[in-house]
């Protein structure tokens, strides 16, 4: 069975025109070897300086590391561009790292193969179409970093930052909205406590209640002079009269002598112990059995104790349904969003009643549905096709395909595709339950944004329109 649709199958990232901008940072004027791939994949740039850029995917092709993050810095702090979908083909992987994974949307290494590629212009085509589904917010920062969250499908993720004055920050918030970690946090914490994140525990820090910083270090200081000119030495505690002393004390003559009777120790056991160690300070003779533990501040230069430093709570965020909403709708008034949320839908646009499925399409689900049937393998098929197939159907067929895997993986066998029609195959399993022709209808306007329309597919019997099969959800 699965042999007669992988002779008939076309691969999982077919080669199609994507709109996008190429900036190429060339080294001595040559041009780049991935430049000219992602024109042979990608199709031709757009070149017009006028057209819109906030959606437009960036593709950008070089080798610098630092030049690249300077570059995509910038694009993500200008309010217009903040959102667009942004690709870096070229970078070694040695030369990636965790901060330049999180203000791109993808990072392929020196020469990608053309499956790469295709992927990649995938990923840039859906995220052009979430952003299309989606209505600016230029003007609001705060609610414009919900919406990179929400068409990423991502979390607000902090990295360690050894410069950073309490160790992480937020680099891809900080660069939207301007500010610094601190604000970050205090942001995203007043949205947690108003419902419209959620955090998860990342760490807990100790810092400085004076400067805020977590550059504090514990050290040992002596308890008469402050000093931390302190070394441990090993005690002896004579038995004959009971004294107690570190071993330095009991050699001032050059050999074993108690100071306190001038008694001989010689025989540990018979004349004296060990019961432990004192702290000696080097600056005033002074011992003693423990250290003053204080907390230093390198930051400010002061010492607390310990118990006064302030815990400081570092999380990550992820968006609830409320925020989905506002970001999706770009307004923070959640009235209006939920009116908008439970308009009624317009009427979906079922499939030309004229319109049948290509005869080659029919003679794939057949055999395929009798050799399934012959070896008891249950099995599901759907036909599926866009609603209002427009300009761009092309992109939007293979961009639902992509969409479908992802969603279907666990019973998917294939997805076969004909001219403008897509063959869904299933496999159907009791361990799982086979997603419906309605489920994947919504799974693939959620996620791209695309209007299909998906029919069950019988074998000698006419198809069931989607919008009728509501007992199978």
């Amino acid at each position: 069975m699965v042999s007669v649709l992988r002779n008939n199958t076309t691969s999982l990232a077919e080669s199609h025109t994507l709109n996008y901008e190429l900036i190429e940072l060339k080294e001595f004027d040559r041009v780049t070897d991935e430049a000219s791939a992602v024109r042979s994949i990608f199709g031709a740039p757009v070149l017009d300086k006028a057209i819109d850029r906030r959606t437009l995917p960036l593709v950008i092709t070089g080798y610098d590391k630092h030049k690249i993050l300077q570059l995509v810095r910038d694009t993500r702090a200008h309010p217009e561009n903040c959102l667009r979908p942004i690709a870096v083909i070229g970078l070694a992987d040695h030369a990636s790292d965790p901060l330049l994974e999180q203000l791109t949307d993808g990072i392929l290494p020196p020469r990608p193969d053309s499956e790469q590629l295709k992927e990649m212009s995938l990923t840039l085509s859906m995220l052009y179409r979430q952003l299309r589904a989606v209505k600016p917010a230029a003007d609001d920062r705060p609610l414009t970093l919900l919406q990179y969250l929400y068409t990423r499908g991502s979390k607000l993720e902090p990295l360690v930052s050894p410069d950073e004055h309490q160790a992480y920050s937020f680099p891809l918030a900080e660069i939207i909205l301007g500010g610094g970690a601190g604000d970050v946090r205090e942001l995203m914490d007043d949205m947690a406590r108003h419902t419209v994140v959620s955090v998860k525990h990342v760490d807990r820090i100790f810092t400085c209640p004076d400067c805020s910083s977590y550059r504090v270090c514990a050290k040992e200081l002596c308890p008469e002079c402050n000093s931390t000119n302190l070394e441990a030495q090993e005690s002896i505690h004579h038995f004959r009269c009971g004294y107690v002393a570190p071993e330095a004390e009991f050699m001032v003559t050059g050999r074993p002598r108690c100071p306190k009777c001038h008694g001989d120790v010689q025989h540990i056991g018979v004349e004296y112990n060990r019961p432990g160690q004192f702290v000696v300070c080097g600056d005033c003779n002074f011992w003693a059995t423990e250290p003053v533990l204080q907390a230093w501040c390198a930051a400010c230069n002061t010492y607390h104790s310990p118990a006064d430093l302030r815990p400081v709570n570092i999380s990550s965020y992820s968006l609830t349904q409320n925020a989905m909403t506002v970001a999706r709708t770009g307004t923070w008034n959640p009235q209006q969003a939920a009116l908008q949320d439970s308009a009624p839908a317009k009427p979906k646009k079922p499939r030309p009643a004229g319109r049948k499925r290509s005869k080659a399409m029919d003679a794939i689900a057949r055999v395929v549905l009798k050799v399934a049937d012959d070896n008891d393998n249950p099995t599901t098929i759907y036909s599926a096709c866009l609603s209002s197939p427009g300009e761009d159907a092309d992109e939007e067929l293979q961009t639902a395909r992509m969409v479908i895997q992802q969603v279907a993986s666990e019973s998917l066998l294939c997805v076969e595709r004909r001219n403008d029609e897509l063959m869904i195959v299933l496999h159907d399993s009791p361990e799982r339950r086979t997603p419906t022709c309605r489920q994947l209808e919504k799974a693939v306007l959620r996620e791209a944004g695309i209007d299909l329309s998906i029919s069950e597919v019988e074998d000698n019997d006419a198809p069931i329109v989607a919008d009728q099969a509501d007992r199978y959800a």
